[in-house]
């Protein structure tokens, strides 16, 4: 069962994050760290423990207008194949009252093929809109990426509402 993250779980989480997600794709360990203070009233942390009660999953979400947006979501690559992220992204998404939604990469090789596979099969839908995700760390470009969903696709008033919403309030981008 998911629960709220710790404090002093954070460690955990990072090296999970750090091992799973390329630079471009997350902020360094203070960056994502003063997430938890100076936005903790839409940022949160999720975790999964095992049975020795040791961190062995996460999902890091944000609380926007109208949508949950997962922005990053692993498992200790210890555990995975055992169907941990399928049990805590449904649990997850049930306990929403709102639509969630995540980027993904093009499907362009074997990785971003398969991951993209995972979320249709856990119910997420591929939305077409164009999205270049803001820089996470000084000297990184925008990334191409695609918004997946849950339970439906968006409408493109609500993709621009997301993009509006991603962009200042979760990457503090300023055009």
């Amino acid at each position: 069962m998911i629960s709220k993250m710790k404090i002093s779980e954070f460690d955990k989480v990072f090296e999970i994050m750090d091992k799973s997600f390329p630079n471009s794709e997350m902020r360094d360990y203070d960056g994502q760290k003063k997430l938890l203070s100076a936005d903790k009233d839409i940022y949160s942390i999720y975790v999964e423990r095992n049975d020795n009660n040791d961190v062995i999953g996460f999902i890091a979400f944000w609380e926007l207008t109208d949508f949950t947006y997962i922005e990053h979501f692993a498992v200790d690559e210890k555990c995975r194949g055992k169907n941990i992220g399928e049990k805590m992204l449904n649990e997850f998404v049930k306990a929403q009252s709102r639509p969630v939604v995540l980027e993904v990469e093009y499907p362009e090789d074997d990785f971003s093929i398969r991951r993209i596979g995972f979320y249709k099969r856990n119910n997420f839908i591929m939305n077409e809109y164009k999205y270049l995700q803001p820089p996470t760390r000084v000297g990184n470009d925008f990334l191409p990426l695609k918004i997946m969903s849950s339970p439906r696709a968006i409408t493109e008033q609500e993709f621009l509402t997301l993009n509006n919403d991603l962009y200042t309030k979760v990457y503090k981008y300023k055009k």
